[in-house]
């Protein structure tokens, strides 16, 4: 019965030093290379989301926001925990900072989402766009339509 109990502790102690060990945390590199047939584009905004809930219909809680002027030929470089996610980006023509919609509520700039899932009425879901970004590095060609078919 003792050296029962003591191996208990030798295995309770063995899991908190392992605990405080530091695990991988390295990010992993995302290039989304961002195309566009009227180069050289105004402004982007890129929404990557994490999280199904959130896809497309709530920038605001989209994992990472960026606006970007993009170089032909030169990746937007991100680092980011490797995991699941799903990227919508549009062309920003006039500036504003949000993707203007047309009567029907589709957009009326040119848009690009990972993936390029096929159009449907109504948003698309998280898992028709979904990416995998892994170590050391992923490579994504968004290539923005006017337009819904």
């Amino acid at each position: 019965m003792v050296y029962f109990c003591g191996m208990k502790y030798l295995l309770i102690w063995w899991l908190s030093l392992a605990a405080l060990l530091p695990g991988d945390d390295t990010p992993a590199r995302l290039d989304i290379y961002l195309e566009w047939d009227k180069q050289p584009a105004a402004q982007w905004i890129i929404y990557i989301y994490d999280s199904p809930e959130d896809f497309p219909v709530h920038p605001h809680k989209a994992f990472k926001k960026l606006t970007v002027r993009p170089r032909p030929g030169q990746p937007v470089r991100i680092l980011l925990p490797p995991g699941q996610y799903a990227i919508a980006a549009y062309v920003d023509r006039n500036g504003n900072g949000r993707i203007d919609r047309n009567w029907l509520g589709l957009p009326a700039e040119p848009y690009a989402l990972s993936g390029d899932p096929a159009f449907h009425f109504g948003p698309p879901r998280f898992e028709e766009c979904q990416i995998s970004v892994r170590r050391p590095q992923t490579v994504v060609r968004l290539k923005a339509k006017e337009g819904f078919f």
